[in-house]
């Protein structure tokens, strides 16, 4: 799949959009001059919600009550589930029914033609797309000049069920953060024990607990965890979506994100909850220049847009294109 175009080899961005559940999808590399005055810069920070609200007449949401980040993860791993039943799935994942199993089965990933609901193909493309990117990044070598050296700092955002420390194969000394709330943490710690998961020899997993919605900043746990700010990494945002969260908590994340991200360091992933134009105001605003591809058309869907919706995104919230990111020097 070919996302990217121009002539920015070191420092390219896009974005994955999903039409009618108004998710992005992003990629983007760190720039030095952006990020690293964020956190410290109220006037700034409170912009971007002045930005956000003045690109679209649709406003970002409000935090949804009573979304259980646990209910989340357990939908994320009953799409990965679903795909695996796949006469021909994108991907693999034997843990993905045993974490699913420990929540009451729901009743929408089906649609009444007996093909993938919308969301649930939503889940699917997302984690291929991340899935592809990542592993692509992880296969590169000597980025840039200033930090020589691989990716191997990786620090996977939202989802406590991801399983991708897992079922993917890493590079020997990767480091691999999963942030998420606590319950989600410890719930699929003891299912994985019980399957018998275990890392890739060579590379560890370490937990962070953070409370993604009440925007509570993350940055101190994951640096007491032995993240190192000034290498370079790797950040995957899954998840994020499903907790329909507001513009403090949005813009919680990305502050921690563009703080702790090195330069040349790559983010990608899912923004919760805006349209094209929300989200490339959030973006520029944090120095993520990026612009948005649709979901639905054969080229970026992997085949799994559901027959019914194609077409059916709105076609003022998706596009095509490329650009640079932002985020502090390392």
């Amino acid at each position: 799949m070919a996302l990217l175009s121009g002539s920015t080899p070191l420092r390219p961005a896009a974005l994955l959009h999903g039409g009618h559940a108004h998710m992005c999808m992003l990629r983007c590399f760190a720039r030095a001059d952006v990020g690293a005055c964020v956190a410290h810069n109220h006037n700034r920070t409170m912009g971007l919600k002045c930005a956000a609200a003045a690109a679209s007449p649709d406003p970002l949401p409000a935090p949804a009550q009573g979304v259980r980040p646990l209910d989340l993860s357990r939908r994320l791993a009953r799409s990965r589930q679903l795909e695996g039943q796949q006469p021909d799935p994108l991907f693999q994942d034997p843990y993905a029914s045993a974490l699913a199993a420990t929540g009451p089965q729901e009743q929408h990933e089906a649609t009444s033609s007996g093909g993938l609901s919308l969301i649930t193909a939503q889940d699917i493309i997302a984690t291929k797309y991340m899935d592809e990117t990542l592993m692509n990044a992880l296969a590169a070598t000597s980025v840039n000049r200033i930090n020589k050296g691989d990716y191997r700092q990786v620090v996977l955002l939202g989802d406590g069920m991801d399983t991708r420390p897992w079922r993917l194969m890493w590079p020997e000394g990767t480091l691999i953060f999963s942030v998420a709330p606590g319950e989600c943490h410890e719930l699929a710690e003891a299912v994985l024990r019980q399957e018998g998961a275990r890392v890739q020899r060579g590379c560890l997993l370490r937990r962070v607990n953070a409370d993604l919605q009440a925007g509570t900043s993350f940055e101190a746990e994951l640096l007491r965890a032995g993240f190192q700010g000034d290498k370079l990494s790797v950040w995957v945002l899954q998840g994020l979506h499903g907790l329909e969260l507001g513009v403090p908590q949005l813009q919680s994340i990305l502050v921690d994100v563009t703080n702790l991200a090195a330069f040349n360091s790559l983010v990608l992933g899912e923004l919760p909850g805006v349209s094209k134009q929300q989200a490339d105001s959030l973006l520029a605003e944090f120095g993520l220049l990026g612009a948005v591809l649709p979901m639905d058309l054969p080229e970026t869907s992997y085949s799994r847009w559901p027959a019914a919706e194609a077409g059916g995104a709105d076609a003022g919230s998706s596009s095509v294109g490329s650009g640079e990111a932002g985020s502090r020097q390392g």
